[in-house]
């Protein structure tokens, strides 16, 4: 696991975020980092007890935490499908897009100038 040289993005969402603790805001930032190459995170709970410095339990509370409030979605991939064992977890955030532009003249007849 890298340490240093990068920078980790929270962005305000996360960060003014009331209902997450501290911890899942500098978690939200370490997944950012490390997920930037390939679009998630392949961490596990042990990398981000090494860089935290926290026990499993949080991590996974944390973790449960970004995903209740949805700036986070996991998902697992399995060997063999659904009923297989899980062989790696991908961790994907991100913030929610603007809504696409009007189409060009919609403004027109809205009682402007």
């Amino acid at each position: 696991m890298t340490k240093g040289g990068q920078f980790a993005l929270i962005p305000a969402a996360v960060l003014y975020d009331e209902q997450l603790p501290a911890t899942a805001k500098l978690l939200y930032g370490e997944i950012y980092r490390l997920s930037h190459a390939n679009g998630y995170c392949y961490a596990s709970n042990r990398d981000f007890m090494a860089i935290l410095r926290c026990s499993e339990p949080t991590v996974t509370r944390l973790i449960s935490a970004l995903v209740e409030r949805k700036h986070i979605r996991v998902k697992m991939i399995r060997r063999y499908g659904s009923k297989g064992d899980i062989t790696q977890r991908r961790i994907f955030c991100g913030q929610e897009l603007a809504k696409e532009d009007p189409p060009e003249g919609a403004e027109e007849g809205a009682g402007g100038p």
